[in-house]
């Protein structure tokens, strides 16, 4: 990640029960972007979006939607890190510009933090974090487990709350 590239979040009630988290560049390139979408049975797929040019993220789209909100007693430790995230090359073309995987997400709060992770691994296992300093996607050797949207501002919490979450 080009240490250059300034984010946004966005963090708001769409109804109850029902959030929309996420990030995205300030200055979005045009043209295509490849999406690696992670559908999640009946509910609106986890999408990151890259840029095909330089293979940056775009942006990352999250509906929290009926999940039970997790309270973690302390935050995971993990390092900033520059890792990129990335897709199956082979499998990905300006004709075949979506990637789909399936995998299910739990929802968790500690302090501020708002963290998403993969059910399909132990979440106790991140070993970094990249985007901003406020914003992250969680790897660990490589693989991809999760988001984590540092530091909610009082508005983002409020916005939790008015969905009926926290």
């Amino acid at each position: 990640m080009s240490i250059n590239k300034q984010f946004k979040r966005t963090i708001e009630s769409m109804g109850s029960r029902l959030i929309l988290a996420k990030i995205s560049l300030i200055s979005k390139p045009i043209g295509l972007f490849y999406h690696q979408l992670f559908e999640r049975d009946g509910k609106p797929s986890l999408d990151i979006a890259l840029n095909p040019k330089d293979g940056t993220i775009v942006y990352v789209n999250f509906i929290l939607q009926d999940e039970s909100l997790v309270y973690l007693n302390s935050t995971p430790a993990m390092e900033k890190c520059e890792l990129q995230f990335t897709l199956p090359a082979e499998e990905i073309t300006t004709n075949n510009y979506h990637h789909f995987s399936h995998a299910e997400f739990t929802a968790a709060i500690c302090d501020k933090d708002l963290w998403v992770f993969r059910n399909d691994f132990d979440s106790s296992l991140f070993d970094c974090y990249s985007i901003d300093d406020e914003n992250g996607l969680l790897f660990k050797n490589g693989v991809f487990l999760g988001i984590v949207f540092k530091k909610l501002s009082d508005y983002e919490i409020e916005q939790l709350h008015i969905s009926g979450y926290g």
